[in-house]
């Protein structure tokens, strides 16, 4: 199990990650604003800050729940797993420094005093995280973005006014055109044509059988679920990313959930997209 992708989703779900009396990680993301003095947007940034837990406040059940939620696993198991990997990197911090991958490492001094030191990769993926945006307190700021928006939701019902015209006067224009009776050789050929060119249609939830004999295209995969619960949870988190869903049967009565990328779609693109926002151990599966 990856720890970092743990702690990574911890954050970006309440900003929080607890690993007992070790400490806590915290998210500190400030968005991109619009700064009215110079007339600029100032890019989002983002940074995660290392703060000393407070013994009796130490709490392990949320990065438990998100280990249980992401692999469908029992919550006591989770959270006996944590418990044991805090011990661990208690022992690794006590020798010096205690490894993150992709996301920085944990020194102790001889003061007994623990620092954070954040991987140079990181802040590029967590600026571009799904992350929820704070409102921003300066009232000018607001009403400049406000602006903007209403220019944007002008422009935007124009352009669907000027499409619905332009389609409108399509229609009529081939109305209006003498319609040319066939030959009976040239029907044929047109319907021959057709059969040739018609590609198989795929449902919404594409099965691995379907898929293989009607396209080569490219699958990510984002999990194996045994409870219906998890495989509908997992459904709507891939549509709400504007995907196509995968869907799998396995042996064993479990489903393999995945996504289904357009041929021209670049897959390692994808797939790193895919681990910053959906899910962080998912893979492409080769044919």
């Amino acid at each position: 199990m990856n720890f970092s992708a743990f702690i990574f989703r911890g954050l970006q779900k309440s900003g929080r990650v607890d690993l007992g009396p070790l400490g806590v990680f915290l998210l500190d993301y400030n968005p991109a604003r619009w700064q009215v003095s110079e007339q600029d947007f100032i890019p989002p940034n983002a940074k995660i800050i290392w703060s000393p837990s407070i013994h009796e406040q130490a709490d392990t059940k949320s990065l438990a729940a998100i280990i249980s939620d992401t692999h469908d696993l029992p919550f006591d198991h989770c959270e006996a797993y944590v418990d044991d990997s805090i011990k661990e990197m208690s022992k690794s911090l006590d020798q010096g420094m205690l490894e993150f991958p992709n996301l920085g490492s944990l020194t102790k001094n001889e003061n007994g005093d623990i620092k954070f030191s954040q991987a140079s990769t990181l802040s590029r993926a967590l600026t571009f995280a799904p992350i929820y945006l704070s409102k921003f307190n300066d009232t000018r700021e607001n009403e400049v973005i406000s602006s903007l928006w209403t220019k944007i939701l002008i422009a935007f019902v124009s352009a669907l006014a000027l499409l619905l015209l332009f389609l409108a006067i399509s229609s009529w224009y081939k109305n209006e055109e003498k319609s040319v009776p066939f030959t009976t050789e040239q029907t044929a050929q047109i319907s021959a044509v057709k059969a040739i060119n018609t590609a198989p249609q795929l449902n919404s939830f594409t099965d691995s059988s379907t898929l293989r004999h009607a396209t080569d295209q490219k699958i990510i995969i984002t999990g194996t679920f045994c409870n219906p619960k998890n495989v509908s949870r997992m459904k709507n988190q891939i549509q709400s990313q504007g995907f196509e869903v995968y869907m799998e049967d396995l042996s064993n009565g479990c489903k393999r959930l995945g996504i289904l990328l357009a041929i021209q779609d670049d897959a390692i693109l994808a797939l790193e997209k895919i681990k910053n926002s959906i899910e962080p151990d998912a893979w492409i599966l080769e044919h």
